[in-house]
């Protein structure tokens, strides 16, 4: 002979069963919402990370080294065109100061 089961069971089964169903809606949400949120977070985390490395000087590797250099040599290339242009430039030859006009002796008048 079977035995009867206890009322109770059957009101335990079914917060058994909701309780698998909550657990089983937070990992489908964990696992299509926060977890790719997450990983991207991660992702621009160490992208940022790389980024702020190459605005640091390390001694010629990163991209500011590159723009010093840059800055270096368009400030030499700046002086040195200066320097040409002094030397190019022809320096103007002074104006001399118009002469006076001669007086002229008053004209006479007909007779």
């Amino acid at each position: 002979m079977v035995a009867a089961l206890p009322s109770w069971f059957g009101s335990l089964a079914a917060d058994l069963a909701v309780i698998a169903a909550v657990i089983v809606a937070v990992g489908v949400i964990y696992r299509g919402a926060i977890r790719p949120v997450l990983c991207y977070a991660r992702r621009l985390e160490a992208t940022v990370a790389d980024v702020r490395g190459e605005f640091r000087n390390n001694g010629g590797t990163t991209m500011r080294d590159a723009i010093d250099r840059i800055d270096t040599r368009t400030s030499s290339l700046e002086e040195w065109r200066e320097s040409v242009d002094t030397r190019l430039t022809p320096t103007p030859e002074p104006t001399p100061e118009p002469k006076p006009k001669p007086a002229q002796p008053p004209r006479k008048k007909a007779p």
